[in-house]
């Protein structure tokens, strides 16, 4: 075997660059990690202050048109309860994001963007844009790292946001595959891909080109086959370690290179774009699966040939994307998610079958200026919408001269001397089993009522929250407080010593997530802090975070206190002043306005609505919520029946049970 350990100088730089070499010294500096934001390379890297190594790096995306500012900061204590949490709703935007943790004045670093709070309404845009700058200037991260920084980056943790000037898009492209986490059980070298005893970067020869081909055929590689162990082929071992579940180091051990040339050897599912022409395993795997959906007929040749082409086409006219008949990765997800689907529900040996439907479309054929569409079949009635010279139309029925039609899932009527019609046949899929029936496409009867809605939208949707929010099947490890007395609590220390400092006490039954754990000491996250609990007095469980609520890192899961906001008024688009209406209508009667700058306060807001109910002075009332600018505040609510303005205490009263630092059990105080 030839091979050439020829470590490239580019990785080594990265090395240096992201390690010791422009690592400040902070010998004062006494938070466990400091972080830097690289606004040029889009990447943050979060450092162990004890010796300057990295505990994570990431990928990110900051402010549009350079919004997120460059300076040093230290990370304030909360002031919204929800900081640091899992949900957290942004008014400006009218937006949610999770585990949001404040840089300083109003950034922060804080998730991918949700419509809702739900894991389901995740921005497509915002997933869409990761890794550019896209934001109004907080900066977004996955949604683990924003949970990392969240519990890991405690108030006082230094920032630096600066731009470094150098782009390095091979560690970008790294970084786009996975993060870099320490927990991973791997070193930041094995994360570039650099080893001395093994096929990694650097390596050049047949071997790697041997490697490159068959990458190639599985799918996962494609680039030139060069024999150049660099960026690309250590981003395609990852994506094969990623598939195989094992360390994505992306170097090419003698074991793993046995598996890759095995008939055991996992094949891609979309990592690479195939076409016409392409050849291998990786074309087999699509063949097979556009077979049981009952779009491809032909032979399981392993051959990208023309019958494939047709398949892919028709899988994307059923599912609304453009017809080209090229299967780029996400055609190649949306084909193994719509074939899980039918699986999941009708069972494995579910049976495929294409069915029509005649319809009539037509195609505005006056070129002279556009036509109105009437709500009504008169030129008196009200305009729906105008088509122009070309414009293609749904027709549902013909009646005199008039044509009911329906254009962009909205029903009217046009002159037929404006329109070519033509009937045509609609294809549709229906798949059968376990007792039910489910149709691929859109039906006559959807688009007649208007509901039609895209597979390629649907699917969208659900791919961006699957990736986006993998980590949520992640298997997680918990402890339990046992300290077998309601009465008696945890102390958790400052280290893993019983004569270290208190930070807090913690309840018995209070479930936290496992951090790390040594022999006799666990490290958890509880009310903002991090700190150490002995072993003895804990009991531990496995799950997901899916499936199980998180209070560890800055979380603390005492029952949520009512909530109460003091909003600022934003002046309207004409700088004047802002009404207070009677009810959540604008139609409603107008008790009141105020000017950009005034306060007042919130009990409740429907950011879906657009309305908040406030009170100002003697009025209480709603105020649209595109107006204000919220603030949260604890110390009061509002007293339903009066009106009035009611302070409270958010003292839970004496919480040292049985007192006594050791204490009858320990550690349990």
């Amino acid at each position: 075997m030839r091979l050439k350990k020829l470590f490239s100088a580019v990785l080594m730089l990265v090395v240096v660059w992201c390690g010791m070499g422009l690592t400040p010294a902070y010998a004062a500096y006494n938070m466990p990690y400091y972080v830097d934001v690289d606004l040029t390379n889009q990447m943050i890297t979060v450092y162990h202050t004890k010796d300057g190594s990295i505990a994570r790096q990431m990928l990110c995306s900051s402010g549009l048109y350079g919004r997120t500012p460059t300076g040093t900061w230290y990370m304030p204590t909360k002031e919204r309860d929800d900081e640091r949490t899992e949900w957290y709703y942004m008014p400006n935007q009218y937006t949610w994001v999770k585990y949001a943790t404040k840089i300083y004045y109003a950034y922060f670093f804080h998730s991918f963007l949700f419509n809702k709070k739900d894991d389901s309404t995740i921005n497509q845009q915002s997933v869409d844009d990761f890794g550019v700058p896209a934001s109004h200037g907080c900066i977004r991260l996955r949604v683990e790292d924003a949970k990392y920084i969240a519990e890991n980056c405690l108030a006082g943790t230094r920032v630096r946001i600066f731009n470094s000037g150098q782009k390095n898009e091979e560690l970008r492209s790294l970084l786009y595959i996975s993060s870099f986490r320490e927990d991973d059980g791997i070193t930041y070298q094995e994360f570039l891909g650099i080893s001395k005893d093994a096929l990694s970067s650097g390596a050049s020869g047949p071997d790697v080109e041997e490697l490159q081909m068959r990458l190639h055929d599985l799918g996962y590689y494609g680039e030139a086959v060069d024999g150049r162990y660099a960026t690309d082929t250590i981003a395609a071992v990852k994506n094969l370690q990623q598939d195989l579940g094992i360390a994505q180091t992306g170097i090419t051990t003698t074991e793993l290179k046995e598996v890759i040339f095995s008939d055991e050897a996992p094949i891609s599912t979309g990592n690479i774009t195939l076409k016409e022409g392409v050849s291998g395993p990786v074309v087999k795997k699509l063949q097979e699966a556009l077979k049981q959906l009952g779009f491809y007929a032909g032979e399981l040749d392993s051959v990208y040939d023309a019958d494939v082409v047709a398949a892919v086409k028709e899988l994307q006219r059923v599912c609304g994307y453009d017809q080209d008949g090229v299967a780029t990765p996400e055609i190649q997800h949306l084909t193994y998610y719509e074939l899980g689907r039918m699986e999941e529900a009708l069972g494995e040996d579910f049976t495929a079958e294409q069915v029509t439907e005649e319809i009539n479309y037509a195609k505005m054929i006056f070129k002279k200026s556009k036509i109105v569409v009437r709500s009504k079949p008169n030129t008196e009635s009200s305009a729906v919408t105008k088509l122009s010279y070309g414009d293609s139309v749904l027709v549902l029925a013909t009646q005199n001269d008039w044509a009911q039609v329906i254009v962009k899932n909205r029903k009217g009527y046009m002159r037929t001397k404006y329109l070519e019609i033509s009937p045509r046949e609609n294809y549709l899929y229906q798949y059968s089993g376990n007792g039910q029936t489910i149709t691929l496409g859109t039906t006559l009867e959807q688009m007649m009522s208007g509901t039609a809605s895209s597979e390629k939208a649907e699917f969208k949707k659900n791919y961006a929250a699957s990736k986006a929010l993998a980590y949520l099947d992640d298997p997680v490890e918990y402890a339990t407080v046992n300290t077998g007395d309601d009465a008696k609590k945890l102390n958790m220390r400052s280290e893993a010593s019983a004569e270290a400092d208190v930070l807090a006490m913690i309840p018995n039954g209070t479930k936290l997530r496992v951090l790390a754990k040594t022999e006799e000491w666990t490290r958890v996250g509880y009310d903002d802090q991090i700190g150490f609990l002995m072993n003895q007095y804990l009991n531990f469980s496995e799950g997901t975070a899916s499936e199980v609520e998180d209070s560890s890192g800055a979380l603390n899961q005492e029952e949520e206190e009512e909530k109460i906001y003091r909003a600022v008024v934003q002046p309207n688009k004409k700088g004047g002043t802002v009404y207070i209406f009677e009810k959540a209508n604008s139609d409603s009667k107008v008790i009141g306005s105020l000017g950009g700058g005034r306060e007042v306060w919130v009990d409740k807001f429907d950011e879906a609505a657009g309305w908040a109910h406030i009170k100002f002075g003697d009025k209480i009332g709603y105020m649209q919520v595109k107006n204000l600018a919220f603030r949260l505040d604890t110390d009061y609510t509002i007293d339903e029946a009066s009106g009035e303005l009611v302070k409270h205490s958010n003292v839970s009263g004496d919480d040292t049970g049985d007192a006594g630092d050791a204490g009858s059990t320990g550690e349990a105080a």
